[in-house]
């Protein structure tokens, strides 16, 4: 009996964690959800690298939206599977999400390359902003 109520237990835990979504199947943030911040970043020039953000999906991720900042700057709100792709000169940058907390990432941008980051609710730690290799 204590088997079947751990095992219970462990599967309502991991439907508390949100599952990665690929940016091809992820939909861009709304324009009425972008600040005007988002128009420094909108515009590809030739030596920009590219940051694309993409937040998750699942039941513990939709409570509310997060919002994204660039050094501090409010840049939109991310629903869940939802995106930004954002254009950035090169140079040093503060990477935030904020929900309940805020996580910040130090990006460190060079011409012509592109930076994954991920947005994911994890039921022991929270709000977690990570870079990762591609989504």
């Amino acid at each position: 009996m204590n088997r079947v109520l751990i095992l219970c237990f462990l599967i309502l835990l991991s439907g508390c964690s949100t599952s990665m979504v690929k940016y091809t199947d992820s939909r861009p943030v709304p324009v009425d959800e972008r600040e005007t911040a988002y128009k420094k970043y909108a515009q590809q020039s030739e030596k920009s690298g590219i940051v694309i953000v993409v937040r998750d999906s699942g039941f513990m991720g939709s409570i509310g939206d997060v919002d994204f900042l660039i050094n501090n700057e409010k840049i939109g709100e991310l629903s869940t599977k939802e995106s930004m792709k954002l254009y950035l000169e090169p140079g040093r940058y503060s990477i935030s999400a904020k929900g309940s907390h805020l996580r910040t990432k130090l990006l460190i941008v060079e011409p012509n390359n592109t930076y994954y980051f991920r947005i994911s609710i994890v039921m022991e730690r929270g709000l977690v902003l990570e870079q990762v290799v591609s989504l």
